[in-house]
């Protein structure tokens, strides 16, 4: 859904820019465009910079993706420790108790 969207959203910033439209006054019309991005690139159009720009932006981006993804692996990785744990000491409890339950009834006899 949201390939789909940023895909129409591309093909109209290329259709602008084709009409003669900057770059970064096309990506404006956008609200998912962070305004960081649109103002390096707007400040690179205006010196020359574009190719340039792009190419930080675009390792800038990567870098950020994986960053992103490590700290999300970092933090599911205890968070499912602890849902395994639960799981087993819940197993656990649910098989044990009987046998105890049922010892004690038969030690009572």
């Amino acid at each position: 859904m949201a390939t789909t969207y940023m895909k129409k959203i591309l093909e109209d910033v290329r259709e602008d820019v084709v009409s003669g439209m900057s770059l970064s006054d096309s990506l404006n019309k956008f609200p998912v465009f962070p305004r960081i991005a649109l103002k390096l690139l707007e400040t690179a159009e205006n010196s020359g910079s574009l190719e340039q720009t792009l190419a930080y932006l675009g390792t800038y981006y990567e870098k950020n993706i994986d960053y992103t993804s490590k700290n999300v692996s970092a933090l599911l990785e205890p968070i499912l420790l602890i849902v395994v744990g639960i799981a087993v000491a819940l197993l656990a409890i649910a098989i044990i108790l009987p046998i105890y339950q049922f010892t004690g009834s038969i030690s009572i006899l």
